[in-house]
Parts: structure tokens; sequence; C-alpha cells
């Protein structure tokens, strides 16, 4: 068995995400002597998970069979849904981002300071979508089109290696790559939510890896419904999982906030005073700055 691990780790494959039955075999025995084994598995390789990270395999039960099928549904899903807004740290690079947000910042709203709050996000989230539109959208493609035109830069100045002008160019290009390379790298290591490395050379690649597996392992094909039947398609998955919760959390049932309060101990008159003090803007600053930002 150690051979085997030491072989599939030097070949670089990995199980893929799979659905429905865990072991896919059994003796069909009850009592002491049942023996159950997952003895069947679908590997994939970094080929593979780069085009069909969202395909997973599915082991149905075995029917008249000691044995589970290993079914890999080829279909591919046309719908990726609604990406969720979320903060990029590459943005504060820009020279405008300081701007644009104190513009928003600084506006008068009505409310209590946490409506006031909220407002302002909501504000301030149009404004950064069009910021990274317009400077950020595709920092992977960027990065890539400004070596390009570094290479044939540098093979213009390799036919005339006096020219002054070519080789002010070459340097202009030099100092837009390193931009572009380091934005395109915080982008990827923000995404992969890689904590242990630090941004440097050579890293983009295992960040795209460390990106494609997490979308893969996140990526839900389908569910079973209420009916015992399964979903067949991303809009119904997100039908099913709407309804489901929307069920539970109205259910008759369901604890009422006076049963919360029953529950569990509660605060002594110390712990409630400490709860209800005024937050320092010192203790706010510690409080953020003490956060990964990544």
């Amino acid at each position: 068995m150690i051979e085997f691990e030491r072989c599939i780790k030097k070949c670089e494959i990995e199980d893929l995400r799979q659905t429905r039955l865990f072991f896919s075999w059994s003796n069909k025995r009850a009592g002491g002597g049942a023996v159950a084994k997952k003895i069947d598995r679908a590997m994939d390789n970094w080929c593979w998970l780069k085009d069909f990270s969202d395909l997973q395999a599915h082991f149905p039960p075995p029917s008249i069979s000691d044995h589970s099928p290993c079914i890999l549904p080829l279909q591919r899903s046309n719908s990726p849904g609604v990406k969720p807004f979320k903060y990029l740290n590459a943005w504060d690079s820009h020279p405008c981002f300081l701007g644009l947000v104190k513009e928003v910042w600084s506006r008068r709203m009505e409310g209590s300071l946490l409506e006031v709050v909220g407002k302002k996000l909501r504000m301030i989230k149009p404004v950064l979508k069009e910021l990274h539109r317009n400077f950020f959208k595709d920092p992977v493609l960027e990065s890539a089109m400004i070596k390009q035109d570094l290479i044939a830069q540098q093979a213009k100045l390799d036919e005339d290696p006096t020219n002054e002008e070519a080789r002010s160019t070459e340097k202009q290009l030099l100092e837009k790559y390193y931009k572009a390379s380091w934005v395109e790298e915080s982008f990827l290591k923000q995404k992969a939510r890689v904590q242990w490395l630090r941004l440097g050379d050579s890293n983009s690649a295992y960040f795209h890896r460390v990106i494609k597996v997490r979308q893969a392992r996140n990526t839900i094909i389908k569910i079973r419904k209420a009916d015992g039947e399964w979903t067949k398609n991303q809009e119904e998955v997100g039908r099913e999982s709407v309804s489901y919760f929307s069920n539970l959390l109205q259910a008759p049932g369901r604890l009422g906030r006076s049963t919360l309060f029953s529950k569990g101990e509660g605060i002594d008159a110390l712990q409630k005073e400490a709860m209800g003090k005024e937050v320092t803007a010192q203790e706010i600053e510690e409080a953020l700055w003490s956060q990964n930002l990544d």
C-alpha cells in the first residue's frame, strides 16, 4: 500500500469527488460476516482537472450485483450561476482607489450607524465593480499580453542593441509586467485561499491548480429532492435548495425566540455590562488589522 501511495503521488493523481455510495462492493452477508469495501476509485490528473473540474464520479446502488458501477456523466453544466461580490486586495494598488472610496464614504446618510454603514457598503459595490471591469477584469490575460509585448520588444532590441528608444520601451514594459504580474499573483493567491506561501516567482501555476481543486470539491452537481428523485440541472439544484431551507426555517416546530432563551447557560451581570460597553476606535482598528487580509 505504501508503494501504491508513492506511485499515486509520483503520477500526481487524486480521487475524483464522488456522489451516492461510499462502499463499492459488499459480500451481501449480514451480521458478523458482513464485509463492505471501497475497492473502486475514479482518479484524475491535472490535465483532466483543468478541463473537467466540475465532473464527479457517481456510484449508484448495486441492484442485483455485489458491485456498484462507477458512472462518470460527461454532460457539462451551461449555467455557472451568479458570482458573489468579493473584495480583491489588488484593487487598492490602483491610484484611483482611495479617491473613489472616499467620495462614496463622505456622502451623508440617514439612519442608525449600522444602517449608514450598510447603505454605504451597498453604494460602494457598483463603484468597485466598475473599477474591476476597467482595470482588473482579467489579470491573468493582462499579464500574459504584456509579457508577449516585452518578448517582442526584446527581440527588436537584439537586432539593434544601441537603440536608446527601444531600450527605454523595454524598461517601461518591464515595469508594467512586474506590476501586472504582482496583481495576477495577488488575485490568484486570494482566490486560492493559500495562507502558507509568500508571493514570489513561479507561484501562479500552483495557485491555478489550487483554485481548480477547490472549485471541483465545492461544486454541487445534483441533490436528492424530497420525493427521492435527483435534480437534473443547476437551476433545479438552486430551486430545491431554496425550497428546503425555506421549509426548514418556517416549520411550525422550529425553536422560537422565547424557547431559545430558556435553553443553555446565560451570562452574568459583569459579562452583560462588558457587552454593552462602547467599542473604541482603537479596538476596531486592532480587530481589523489582526485579521488575515488575504
